[in-house]
């Protein structure tokens, strides 16, 4: 029989292949990874980190078959070189886990090396050139990856995110156990797996690029959950009708996105006898619910509540007498980079929300915790503990709100750690300390009387009043030390528009405060602090340091420090 359908269709495109490889198959060989000029440097934030390594963290610990963490994209640039068309963030940050690995696994070092690096020492993954010899001295040579994450400051923006990228891996890991850590590095290297596709010309890349990012909608975890479940659920053939509409009005109304969201915290929130397993892993997941008999329950009761509970939060529009303060504190919670308080959030709302004096104490108390933990008053540990308790609680006062022993209580050394905090110099020229000052700020206008509440990107700067490398008018008022103490003082920081900011530069207070005050200006509550102040003296920056961290203890419920 003839086969002439090639003939008349044309054969197989050349030029475009694609396997599922894990992270050792990956980098291996003499292959080498190039980032090329037009990508963007390294920006992945604390956030951003922290989700793939505690991902990856937890499918290791649950026993997971594999973990799958995406495409990546490349482009022969020459034999056995590839430029990095998609990608580049992942690989970048993989390999400082790697580096991390072979510092601390000292034994197994030549293998975490041969990942990192080629033959002769030569980088496996090549940065832009502005980052290329920072990355190939901190990561890609041995025993200098944790000197990066105690870098105060670094030349570039990108490098001062691969600095906090260090800390965060660093601070994930450090308390695993040398043989925990052998295991979660046998995890990571042998089962997360990559889609990889190589294009042999840049045309074709893009139009893989494209395609992978702006073509059609997948089919989601979320659509094979719900098929998964109504199949198990011994509910009569309406009954699941009416289940999958119900389903399908919960994710029209949350969004897609705010929808997943809603599935990927079902872990933390949905305890019973059994720890249950992510949704990623559809099958332990429906096990887990069948074997409980919950099934059912998830689709008629649970998902309806929550879903409505996570609706409230995202929306600051939870309502009842305490509806203004509560939706204040959600807003200034949605500040952080990190949402770890969400699961237990949703969670209270679902069961408790209709108890108005209680949802009004809670989320005053997840405040504090939040924000205590950004101070470092609270250690992370211990925050996480609190969430995991306040969802064992549901509800309970007792174990919620008692002074002495309750999930939202500081105890005496992190309620002075947390007022010395507030009260000392916040000093770090680094990325993540610069959004640190800005949320400080916006924290401090929200519980300010006429303050309003800013969204994480609010198009706002940091004004140091005092500017921290002086002027010919502050140069006679202050030292090279105290400017180097008062400068870094949050009682010197206030908030203006980068248009102010950058009219103010390093001229006087006078000037400064012409500019504040302008007509037209915006001019926010924690700017009006200073609205009858005519000169910046430095017990003019320690009262100001006072009132600013009595103004917090009161919205936390604390009582302030003696001053």
């Amino acid at each position: 029989m003839s086969h002439d359908s090639d003939d008349f269709f044309g054969a197989q495109p050349g030029g475009l292949t694609s396997s599922v490889m894990n992270l050792t198959r990956f980098l291996s060989g003499d292959t080498r990874l190039f980032v090329p000029r037009y990508q963007r440097p390294y920006s992945w934030t604390e956030e951003h980190v922290g989700k793939l390594i505690q991902d990856f963290m937890r499918a290791w610990k649950r026993g997971g078959a594999l973990y799958f963490i995406g495409e990546i994209v490349l482009v022969r640039y020459g034999p056995d070189e590839w430029h990095i068309a998609d990608g580049q963030q992942r690989l970048t940050t993989l390999t400082m886990f790697l580096a991390y690995l072979r510092d601390r696994l000292s034994e197994h070092k030549d293998r975490f090396q041969r990942m990192i690096a080629v033959r002769e020492g030569r980088p496996r993954v090549r940065l832009r050139p502005a980052d290329e010899a920072f990355f190939h001295f901190h990561v890609q040579t041995p025993d200098r990856f944790a000197g990066l994450a105690e870098l105060d400051e670094t030349a570039t923006d990108s490098q001062g995110c691969m600095s906090v990228a260090a800390e965060v891996i660093s601070n994930a890991l450090v308390d695993l156990t040398r043989e925990e850590l052998v295991d979660l590095a046998r995890f990571a290297c042998g089962k997360v797996l990559f889609n990889v596709t190589r294009a042999e010309d840049p045309s074709i890349a893009a139009l893989v690029f494209g395609t992978l990012n702006n073509r059609g909608q997948e089919i989601s975890k979320a659509d094979l959950m719900k098929s998964a479940l109504l199949d198990r659920a011994r509910m009569s053939e309406e009954e699941k009708d009416r289940a999958a509409l119900q389903w399908e009005d919960m994710e029209d109304r949350l969004g897609r996105a705010a929808f997943g969201q809603l599935l990927e915290i079902t872990p933390t929130i949905f305890q019973g006898n059994h720890e249950l397993l992510a949704p990623g892993d559809l099958g332990a997941f429906t096990q887990s619910l069948e074997e409980r008999d919950a099934v059912e329950l998830f689709l008629t009761d649970w998902l309806s509540r929550h879903g409505q509970a996570l609706i409230d939060i995202l929306g600051e529009s939870v309502k009842g007498p305490h509806a203004y303060e509560i939706n204040r504190r959600i807003r200034c919670l949605k500040m952080l980079i990190e949402q770890t308080w969400l699961p237990m959030a949703v969670s209270f709302m679902a069961n408790h929300g209709h108890e108005h004096d209680k949802a009004r104490a809670f989320f005053r108390g997840v405040d504090l915790i939040a924000f205590a933990t950004m101070f470092t008053a609270v250690r992370v540990d211990q925050r996480e503990k609190r969430w995991k308790d306040a969802i064992t609680a549901d509800g309970d006062a007792k174990a919620l709100f008692d002074d002495k022993t309750g999930v939202f209580s500081l105890t005496p050394g992190e309620r002075q750690r947390l007022g010395e905090r507030i009260g000392a110099p916040f000093k770090g020229e680094r990325a993540r300390e610069a959004e640190k000052r800005k949320l400080i700020l916006m924290r401090i206008n929200a519980c300010l009387p006429g303050g309003e509440t800013f969204a994480r990107g609010a198009d706002l700067t940091v004004e140091h009043i005092l500017p921290v490398k002086g002027g010919p008018e502050w140069d006679e008022l202050y030292t090279p030390e105290e400017r180097a103490v008062y400068a870094h003082l949050v009682g010197n920081w206030t908030l203006i528009s980068h248009a102010q900011n950058q009219r103010c530069g390093n001229r006087g207070f006078a000037f400064k405060r012409r500019i504040y005050f302008e007509e037209g200006s915006p001019v926010y509550a924690v700017t009006r602090m200073i609205e009858r102040v005519q000169d910046w003296p430095r017990r003019e920056i320690d009262r100001r340091t006072g009132d600013v961290q009595a103004v917090l203890f009161r919205d936390w419920g604390l009582i302030p420090l003696s001053r």
